[in-house]
């Protein structure tokens, strides 16, 4: 069954096209601080998240023109989406249009990718590997934690790290002394360690994670290859044979303009950026954007989020914020996906488990077959399922859960809810060739000479962890990619 066909939506033919400067960005439709009239850019990013904030301040320090395309807040009540499988996704709750996307939503959490997170094919015969190797990215998640402001404590390679934390504490906190026993009683101690979180300002009490609207988008904007495009929703990327030559969008008032550039680069989230590439159809490429249309969309996955609230003795408290992953090679060895076991001292002591989930083919992003949003444009339909393998998974972390917490002496019961669903990834995976993804190991779409994709859209599978590090870091190497190209 093919994909349903997009309504194109006709643009008046502008010879020369006003867009907005830097110093008018932060307005967001407050008026026209100024205009100047530019036939192309370098490069046009669409996105102002992580991803898409962190490549364009890489650009313009290197002196490429460089455009920021965001729909922003105004804008936000358009991108409507149903999710339609048997897990009720929340989508509006895991992502945030607006300037500066989703920093304006984390928690905070700074952590790597495993090396065997890369390679769960070749070392246990799980999904897919990556088309890139944990050392490759292993220099960016360096300079992604430098940027992010992370702040924790030295950790004893695990994953492997060259790098101190721009804020490094030391010593660690005491970490709970916890065992995964087998079943004849016996077992090994689990290493729990303290977390790493983004934190712009330490030395202030409680202080906020980072949010890219202090101080990266007005840096951003300060230079003069920037130009920030806000109250522009993207519709389509157009092409010419292998050549995407201009970006349609659509302003809350349904005007239409076009943006031209020499290289586009899809940075809109992982719902968007799948919408965008399905939206952008022709006639060689008529069920999306590249030759891994096939994929498109498919291989949504997240993190579910499983909680128990602990009663413990006294003296007994968590006083701060622990994982482990000690578990995950067992898991995987026995055919199941990874699970991270985190404490956090929330109310006395809390126990948080999240595993991560199949990339199936069957769980996907799609254009909706009968509803419109707002602006004309179709609505998404995400459908997210549990595999046999999920379930297996959950449950085995359940009865360890459950086993962590009575040797912490709790005595609440077997009472862990599943309290969110977060994370999401894939629709735009990255492979070694256009029969198993979207995109090369560098985001480049196949088939297409100049767009790429960047963020957790990419991502082959998930691990079991947060993804903020990962995608800044790909975007980085994105970065240094494209500068080789066009300087």
């Amino acid at each position: 069954m093919g994909r349903r066909p997009v309504r194109r939506l006709t643009a008046s033919v502008l010879t020369r096209r006003r867009f907005l400067t830097g110093s008018a960005a932060l307005g967001l439709g407050a008026g026209l601080a100024g205009c100047r009239f530019r036939p192309e850019f370098d490069v046009c990013v669409i996105g102002s998240g992580f991803a898409g904030t962190y490549l364009a301040l890489e650009l313009v320090q290197h002196g490429i023109e460089t455009a920021l395309v965001e729909a922003g807040e105004g804008l936000a009540s358009t991108f409507q989406a149903a999710s339609t499988g048997e897990i009720d996704y929340p989508v509006q709750a895991s992502r945030r249009i607006g300037l500066g996307g989703t920093s304006g939503l984390w928690t905070g959490v700074v952590t790597r990718l495993f090396p065997d997170d890369f390679r769960l094919h070749s070392e246990y015969g799980l999904h897919v590997d990556w088309p890139l190797d944990y050392p490759e990215l292993e220099p960016y998640y360096c300079r992604s934690e430098s940027l992010l402001s992370a702040i924790g404590y030295p950790s004893p390679n695990r994953p492997p790290k060259h790098c101190e934390y721009p804020w490094a504490l030391d010593p660690p906190p005491p970490a709970p002394e916890l065992r995964h026993r087998s079943g004849d009683g016996t077992g090994e101690e689990l290493s729990f360690f303290p977390l790493t979180f983004s934190r712009r300002d330490p030395d202030r009490p409680n202080p906020p994670p980072l949010r890219l609207v202090d101080r990266e988008i007005p840096e951003l904007t300060a230079d003069r290859h920037a130009t920030l495009l806000t109250g522009r929703r993207a519709v389509a990327l157009h092409a010419m044979g292998r050549q995407v030559e201009r970006l349609e969008t659509l302003d809350a008032d349904g005007r239409h303009d076009e943006i031209t550039a020499r290289i586009f680069v899809v940075a809109a989230g992982v719902f968007e950026s799948a919408s965008l590439l399905l939206r952008s159809q022709s006639s060689r490429f008529p069920d999306g954007l590249g030759d891994g249309a096939a994929t498109l969309g498919h291989h949504f996955n997240h993190h579910p989020h499983f909680h128990r609230q602990l009663a413990l003795p006294e003296g007994r408290a968590v006083r701060g914020f622990y994982r482990t992953h000690d578990l995950d090679p067992l898991l995987r060895s026995e055919g199941l996906n990874a699970c991270n076991f985190q404490l956090t001292q929330s109310g006395g002591g809390q126990l948080g488990i999240s595993p991560e989930l199949d990339p199936a083919s069957s769980h996907r992003v799609m254009l909706s077959e009968r509803h419109d949003d707002p602006l004309g444009l179709p609505s998404l339909e995400v459908q997210a399922a549990y595999t046999e393998r999920d379930r297996r998974t959950i449950d085995r972390c359940l009865a360890i859960g459950n086993d962590l917490a009575a040797q912490l002496g709790d005595t609440s019961g077997p009472a862990f809810h599943q309290r969110f669903h977060s994370h999401p990834a894939g629709t735009c995976r990255m492979a070694r060739d256009a029969s198993s993804g979207v995109v090369d190991a560098h985001g480049k779409v196949f088939g297409v000479d100049n767009v790429y994709v960047a963020g957790a859209s990419t991502f082959p599978t998930s691990g079991a962890t947060n993804p903020t590090n990962t995608v800044v870091a790909l975007a980085l190497r994105l970065a240094d990619h494209l500068i080789e190209s066009l300087t």
